[in-house]
């Protein structure tokens, strides 16, 4: 329920992934979760597995790296680094392209709905100072802008 790519990359080995990507190893093929090889990068945490696999992207062409797909949990990569509170990973991937308008399929909420539920502050002020200060504005499925989410937490006692 994984490929070879999947277990090279949570096993941080660059040279087998180096050696699968250049058999043809394809980066859309997804694990049992959904995830895609950048997905599993971002969950175990590996940042220098994560800049290999970008640099692999070629748009357009079948079978290639896609910034932007989901996994089960309606996770992008960027979402998921942004989850993991990985400030870091989170910065790679925004670098890279990935988008910042998309909004996880669960919820709707947009990363800075995500950092904000998950009390990333470095990734919440990295967000409004270097990415978008718009996305405070947006609203999830529930009508909450980011701001209202964390009013919200910090009255249930959850923030």
């Amino acid at each position: 329920n994984e490929t070879g790519l999947h277990l090279a990359v949570s096993c941080n080995s660059e040279p087998i992934v180096k050696a699968l990507l250049g058999a043809g190893a394809k980066l859309h093929f997804c694990d049992y979760r959904g995830n895609t090889p950048l997905h599993r990068a971002v969950v175990e945490n590996v940042p220098d597995m994560v800049r290999l696999l970008l640099l692999q992207r070629r748009p357009g062409q079948p079978g290639g790296l896609r910034l932007d797909c989901t996994n089960d949990d309606g996770l992008t990569a960027l979402q998921a680094a942004v989850y993991a509170r990985n400030l870091k990973i989170t910065r790679i991937l925004l670098e890279a392209g990935a988008s910042v308008r998309e909004k996880d399929l669960k919820h709707g909420n947009n990363i800075l709905h995500i950092a904000v539920d998950n009390d990333a502050l470095d990734i919440v002020h990295y967000i409004l100072e270097e990415v978008k200060e718009e996305l405070g504005r947006e609203r999830n499925n529930a009508g909450y802008t980011p701001l209202q989410l964390a009013d919200a937490k910090s009255h249930t006692g959850q923030g």
